[in-house]
Order: C-alpha cells, then sequence, then structure tokens
C-alpha cells in the first residue's frame, strides 16, 4: 500500500470531514463507513509512519523535523495530509475488497497475530505511547495483506485483467541488464582550502592526475585479465573473485563465490544504478565479450549475460515487474475509489491527534 504520495483525494476527504464535525465527543474511532468503524489508532499508526518519512524530506535532517517545510506546506501539515490520504485509501481497499468478496484466510489473520505476538514486546512501548493498541497495527497489517490480494486478483496470472508474458517481458529488458561488474572508482579531485596558494593549487592537480592514472593502469590490468580468461573459457566471475580478494588486507581470508563464480552475475537496474547516459553501453554490449566503460566516477569491467540463461532471474522478478506495470492504475483506482466514496470522518479526533504530540 502507498505510504507517500502527493496530495490528490485530500480535498474531497476534506469536504467530508466538515460535514461531520460535532458528531460525537468520542476520539476513539477515526472513520466510518457502512457497518465499519476505523480506529484512531490505525490513523496515528499512519501519521507515525508519515512522520518518519519526513525526517527523510525535510532540508536539514539535524533540525526539528516540524520546524520546516516539505513540497512547499510546513512539515506537520504534509505529515497531516498523507496520514489522512492513506486512511482514505485503507478505507477505499476494504470497500473495493467488501465488494469484491475478497477477505483474509484464517491461516493470514494467524499468521498476521504471530506475527505480531512476537514484536509486540519489542515495540509496544513506542505505539502505546502514542496511543495505539496492538489491534490498530495488526489492522494496518491487515489492510496490507488485502492491498496484495486485491492487486493479485485484478493483474496477477489468473486476476480480471491479468498482464501478458509478453508485457512482462518487455518490462523486464527495459528495466534490468545482467551483467558480471568489476567497477574501479575514479579519484575525485582534492577539495582545497579558500585561499590555497598557486603552489598548492598546482601540486593537488598533479597528485589528482597521477591517482586518476593508477586508476586507470588497474582497470587496464583486469580488463586484460577478464579478456583472458573469457577468451579461454573461463567464468568471468572467477575474475570478480580474484579482484574481491585483491581488495583484501588479506587475500588469502577472501571466500570465493560458489559456481565457479557464476554467482557473481546479477541482475542491475537500468535506472538509478549507474550514472546517467551511459546504460545504453551496457545493454548494447555483445552478450559473453568482455567490455569497458568509463564514466565521470567509475570505470566497469564486465561481461553482459543472457537475461534469460537462468529462468530464475525472470521468475524472481516477475511481481516487481507487475507492479511497475500496474501501480500507478492501482493507485488510481483507490484515489478515485477515495474521492467517491461516503465516509464519516471524526475531526474532534483529527484535532486531538497531531504531529506535535508524536514521539518516538
Amino acid at each position: 500500500m502507498k505510504v507517500i504520495k502527493k496530495i490528490g483525494a485530500l480535498a474531497v476527504v476534506s469536504a467530508i470531514i466538515l460535514s461531520a464535525a460535532g458528531c460525537s465527543d468520542d476520539t476513539q474511532w477515526i472513520a466510518k463507513s457502512g457497518e465499519r468503524t476505523y480506529p484512531t489508532g490505525l490513523y496515528i499508526s499512519n501519521m507515525m509512519n508519515a512522520y518518519q518519512n519526513a525526517m527523510y524530506m525535510v532540508e536539514d535532517m539535524s533540525k526539528d523535523v516540524l520546524k520546516q517545510e516539505i513540497e512547499g506546506v510546513s512539515s506537520s501539515q504534509w505529515i497531516t495530509d498523507n496520514a489522512k490520504e492513506m486512511l482514505a485509501e485503507q478505507i477505499a481497499l476494504q470497500t473495493i475488497c467488501d465488494e469484491k468478496g475478497i477477505q483474509l484466510s484464517e491461516e493470514e489473520k494467524q499468521t498476521i497475530n504471530s506475527q505480531w505476538s512476537a514484536q509486540w514486546k519489542d515495540v509496544s512501548k513506542v505505539y502505546e505511547k502514542n496511543g495505539v493498541a496492538r489491534s490498530s497495527v495488526e489492522l494496518a497489517t491487515e489492510l496490507s495483506y488485502l492491498n496484495t490480494k486485491l492487486f493479485d486478483k485484478l493483474y496477477g496470472e489468473n486476476g480480471e485483467t491479468p498482464v501478458s508474458e509478453e508485457e512482462l517481458k518487455a518490462k523486464y529488458e527495459e528495466e534490468y541488464v545482467k551483467l558480471g561488474l568489476i567497477s574501479i572508482t575514479i579519484p575525485s579531485e582534492q577539495e582545497l582550502p579558500e585561499g590555497a596558494t598557486e603552489e598548492e593549487i598546482a601540486q593537488a592537480k598533479k597528485d589528482h592526475e597521477e591517482k586518476v592514472a593508477q586508476a586507470k593502469q588497474e582497470a587496464d590490468k583486469w580488463f586484460d585479465l577478464a579478456k583472458a580468461a573469457v577468451e579461454t573459457g573461463q567464468e568471468f566471475g572467477v575474475v570478480i573473485d580474484q579482484y574481491r580478494a585483491s581488495l583484501m588486507t588479506d587475500p588469502t581470508t577472501y571466500e570465493p563465490t560458489e559456481n565457479k563464480g557464476v554467482d557473481n552475475y546479477r541482475l542491475y537496474p537500468t535506472e538509478g544504478y549507474f550514472e546517467e547516459g551511459y546504460i545504453d553501453q551496457f545493454k548494447n554490449s555483445t552478450i559473453g565479450e568482455v567490455g569497458r566503460v568509463e564514466t565521470e566516477r567509475y570505470i566497469y569491467i564486465f561481461v553482459h549475460y543472457d537475461q534469460y540463461e537462468d529462468p530464475e532471474d525472470f521468475n524472481t522478478m516477475k511481481s516487481s515487474l507487475l507492479h511497475s506495470l500496474k501501480d500507478d492504475e492501482f493507485n488510481k483506482m483507490l484515489d478515485d475509489k477515495a474521492a467517491q466514496q461516503q465516509v464519516e470522518y471524526n475531526e474532534k479526533a483529527f484535532n486531538k491527534y497531531t504531529p506535535k504530540e508524536i514521539k518516538f
């Protein structure tokens, strides 16, 4: 289930909140929809999650989160908006599941119960001091399970609108490349203090050029070793093991990977891992041949492998690929339902429980 997203359906939700003002002095419930009543602890739990995410989104993590802004609004407002929106989506999710007859099995309920039984002793203090009962966090987990079941009901292999194998494979080829990889860092330039002399600047430049030359010589060495190994029928993964061992103080303590280094080959994402603008050099390289790519920060010695050679690679990624294809559509469905459904929200509870009361 989504935890962080930009404000969308909140305007509609807020209108419903205003219509519910003054309904009750009870702040133990946060929302009512149909025959279901949702505990305030669910909303507070959402707020705790949003608060933790806010800690990483403010400009200065060393300062008070609530005294800063996120995305043009106060952090407090951002946390509140996200917690409210997540609550609306949770209710929408439950409503859709009720309509489609999707429920948790007794085994799934027992799994959730056992999960929280095992860890409640360790986490109960932080939840309880914020007014969140174990039943509320179990409800949040149940909704997370329902989220998965609804997604599978819609898009899974036997779902209402299943995604074809061809679509999954196209996404797989777009988002991943399988490589054996050695990465050698290109040293960055030394930062000199303000007022450094021309002599100091010149010496720093000379030192940097020497270090870069050494890195390139190291890359040349491993490229030649890799090329010789692969051309004689050896696994490039063995060379990767040798490289990793060379980085250790005592290379003899390094434990090589199993399967003659083949376990060193893995799928890399085409976005976010390598520096922008270089991925095509990996994807367009000849499968099975040793290649070399030099970016601003790294020199890569690599071999490009067929990402279908091991069927398990594709099978393992199917769930992730499915979400990559359908998450936006799924989330829009929840947003649309949240905007349309009739829900009574407890404004008194919203006013009572705010980000400034959250304690970690």
